[in-house]
C-alpha cells in the first residue's frame, strides 16, 4: 500500500520510513548524539503471564532470555541448585501453550549435566545469556558464576567451549550483552558499572583454551545529572540495535530468605546512554496511573508470604510482524514467580515498543489509561499522542491516514512514519 505524509505544503512519500524535517508543529533543535529511534518505552502486553507448563514448572526458575532470527533461548535453573537449562523454542510457538512439548522438533534443551567440562565444575547457575553471530553461525553466550561466559552453537546447542572472566575484577556473572563488534559486557552482581571484555573467536570456537577473553575496561554508571550510582542484583541487559543503547534490568526477591536480598529502590529496568553510561530512562513499578514504561512485580512477600516475584532477563527483538503469537514491541522482560510452598514457580513476559499509533477515526479521546497509544488503542489525536505521557526521545509516531487540523511544537527528537493507503495531512485550518 502507498501512503504519504504532507505536512503544510510539504510532501513526503512514506513509501520509505521518513524523518520530520519541517510541519506545523514547529520542531525545536535539540543537541543529541544519539542517531537511532530505540526507546522501547510503552507498555504493550504481558503474555505469558504466571505460566507453568511442560517448559517452565514447578521447581524451576527462568533466569534470562535471548533470540537469534527464527527462535527464543531460555535458560532455567533448578531450584535447589545443581542444574542449569538452555532451552530453545521456535518463536512460532505461543510461549504458554501446551503445543510446548518435547516431541516439537523445534524444541530443544541441553542441561549442564549433559556437558562433562561444565558439570565437573559444577558450572550450573545459567543466568541472562545473549546471541552473536560470528562467521555465519549463530552462538548463544552464557554468563555463570565462576565467573566464566559458556559458548553454545544455536542450531544444535552443542557446547563448544568456555572462556573465564577477570576474578579479580568481578565477582559474579548472572548476565552478558555482546554489542556489534562482539566484545561482551557484564558487571558484578551489585554494579557500579560495566565491564568490557574482547574476545578472540577463533581461540574460543577452536581450541581447548579457557582464556579467550580479554579486560578492556570499566564504565561506571552515573544518574541523568553525572553522579555515580549503584545497582543491585543485576539480572540481564542487551545493547540496541546502534549499540548507543544498553537496557538492563536488576532487582531480586526479597521474601523470607528468598533471593541474595530485599527489595531495593535500583529495581527495575534502566536504560544507559553508552557514550556517557548515563542511566537516561528507568521503568516504573505500580499499579495504576499514566505510566508507560511500567515494569510490573512483586519482590515484597507475595503469594500467601510464600512466594515472591523477581526480575530476571530481557533480550530486545523487533516482534511487530506478527510472527510471535500473542507478543509484540522491541523490548522483552522477563519475571519469575518463585514460590516455597503454595505457589507453582512461573514465568511472565512484559513487552514494550517504541511506536505510538494515532489514528483520528478510531482513536481514543480524551486518552486513558492503561495503556492508549497502542497499536489496538490508539489516540485520536496527534497533540494527544506528543503530550499525554509526554512523548520520549527515540519513539515513532505511527498516523494513520487523514487530515489532522492541528499545530504544536515539537521539541523532542521522535521518528514519524505513517501506515495505510492514503495520505496524513497535518495543518491548521485544515
Amino acid at each position: 500500500m502507498n501512503s504519504s505524509l504532507i505536512f503544510g505544503n510539504k510532501y513526503h512519500t512514506a513509501l520509505i520510513e521518513i524523518v520530520l524535517l519541517f510541519v506545523p508543529f514547529f520542531l525545536l533543535s535539540q543537541n543529541h548524539s544519539r542517531k537511532s529511534y530505540e526507546g522501547y518505552y510503552l507498555k504493550y502486553e504481558t503474555y505469558p503471564e504466571d505460566a507453568t507448563n511442560w517448559w517452565m514448572y514447578n521447581g524451576l526458575e527462568v533466569q534470562g532470555v535471548t533470540h537469534d532470527d527464527d527462535n527464543w533461548y531460555f535458560t532455567l535453573t533448578f531450584k535447589g541448585g545443581g542444574n542449569g537449562i538452555l532451552r530453545r523454542i521456535p518463536r512460532s510457538v505461543p510461549l504458554a501453550s501446551g503445543a510446548i512439548q518435547p516431541s516439537n522438533p523445534g524444541i530443544k534443551s541441553i542441561t549442564m549435566q549433559e556437558v562433562p567440562e561444565l558439570a565437573a565444575h559444577n558450572y550450573w547457575h545459567w543466568g541472562d545469556p545473549d546471541h552473536y553471530r560470528y562467521d555465519e553461525v549463530d552462538y548463544i553466550l552464557i554468563p555463570i558464576p565462576g565467573p566464566i561466559i559458556a559458548c553454545f552453537r544455536a542450531s544444535d546447542l552443542a557446547f563448544i567451549n568456555y572462556a573465564h572472566l577477570d576474578g579479580n575484577i568481578q565477582d559474579y556473572a548472572g548476565w552478558c550483552a555482546v554489542n556489534s563488534e562482539g566484545n561482551i559486557y557484564t558487571s558484578s552482581n551489585h554494579a557500579w558499572g560495566v565491564l568490557e571484555y574482547e574476545v578472540d573467536w577463533p581461540t574460543l570456537l577452536n581450541s581447548s583454551s579457557h582464556n579467550a577473553l580479554s579486560y578492556v575496561a570499566d564504565y561506571p554508571f552515573h544518574d541523568i545529572n553525572g553522579s555515580p550510582i549503584q545497582l543491585l542484583h543485576m539480572q540481564g541487559g542487551e545493547f540496541t540495535p546502534s549499540d548507543e543503547l544498553l537496557y538492563v534490568v536488576c532487582g531480586s526477591a526479597g521474601c523470607l530468605g528468598i533471593g541474595p536480598g530485599q527489595p531495593e529502590p535500583s529495581d527495575g529496568i534502566h536504560v544507559f546512554e553508552t557514550n556517557t553510561w548515563k542511566d537516561i530512562k528507568r521503568s516504573t513499578n505500580t499499579s495504576g496511573g499514566n505510566s508507560h514504561f511500567n515494569y510490573t512485580f512483586d519482590n515484597s512477600c507475595a503469594c500467601f508470604v510464600f512466594g515472591s516475584q523477581t526480575p530476571e532477563g530481557l533480550t530486545i527483538w523487533d516482534l511487530d510482524d506478527g510472527s510471535a503469537p500473542f507478543i509484540s514491541g522491541q523490548l522483552h522482560v522477563i519475571v519469575d514467580h518463585y514460590n516455597i510452598k503454595f505457589c507453582d514457580d512461573a514465568i511472565t513476559m512484559q513487552h514494550f515498543g517504541k511506536n505510538i499509533y494515532v489514528d483520528k477515526v478510531t482513536g481514543v479521546d480524551p486518552p486513558t489509561t492503561p495503556l492508549t497509544g497502542t497499536i489496538t488503542k490508539p489516540f485520536k489525536s496527534i497533540e494527544s499522542a506528543y503530550n499525554f505521557y509526554p512523548v520520549w526521545d527515540g519513539a515513532q509516531l505511527i498516523i494513520k491516514p487523514g487530515i489532522y487540523s492541528e499545530v504544536g511544537i515539537f521539541d523532542t527528537r521522535i521518528f514519524l512514519k505513517s501506515q495505510g493507503s492514503g495520505s496524513v495531512i497535518i495543518g491548521q485550518g485544515l
